[in-house]
């Protein structure tokens, strides 16, 4: 099914490219033939570029060359920045428009939800997971037993994972059982957050 509206799509696009094409032409015979001088305008679709442009005989040719966007390839590429930010008081601001150039900057989290998830929540879920594992520091060599969080049906689920893919690892299976009845809630909320289901 998808690959037919994509083939429709290319369709659509192709056809209207002749129109505009077609239009270029007319325009440009137009004034060859009634002796006016009249400017022709390259009428391109966006996300693509006009490339090999030649003009013959009054027709004007060319070759639409999609755009490929560019990807910021370092964090000082990104330039600017806006999010949401959160003091010392835990208070989350919203802010706009901050340079990357400033290492003050590197902070700032692109929505609230992430913010109050990894900011606020997750501080609290290590330490009580610190807690539970009994201070001790716990060593990801796959004998570990884990928590994991997923969306199923556009809800947050929470279950017993068999791989280190999340911060909530704990050295015994009792441990983690205990702080999953005892925190499931704000496991929950974190997920929410982190998921941008709650924002």
């Amino acid at each position: 099914m998808n690959k037919e509206i994509e083939a429709l799509k290319a369709e659509l696009e192709r056809e209207r490219n002749q129109r505009i094409m077609f239009q270029e032409f007319y325009a440009a015979e137009r004034a060859k033939t009634d002796g006016t001088k009249s400017d022709v305008r390259l009428t391109i679709p966006e996300g693509f570029r006009a490339e090999n442009i030649t003009v013959e005989n009054g027709v004007i040719r060319y070759e639409l060359v999609p755009i490929k966007k560019e990807y910021p390839k370092s964090w000082e590429e990104l330039r600017k920045v806006s999010g949401y930010y959160a003091n010392e008081l835990l208070e989350i601001s919203d802010l706009d428009e901050y340079s990357t150039k400033c290492e003050d900057n590197k902070n700032i989290y692109p929505t609230y939800g992430q913010t109050y998830a990894y900011v606020v929540l997750l501080p609290q879920l290590l330490q009580l997971v610190r807690a539970y594992n009994d201070d001790e520091y716990v060593c990801l060599d796959g004998s570990k037993h884990y928590i994991q969080g997923y969306i199923y049906n556009g809800k947050v689920k929470i279950g017993h994972a068999c791989y280190d893919a999340t911060p909530f690892v704990f050295n015994k299976e009792e441990q983690r059982d205990l702080f999953l009845e005892t925190f499931e809630p704000l496991i929950i909320e974190f997920y929410e957050y982190a998921f941008n289901i709650k924002k």
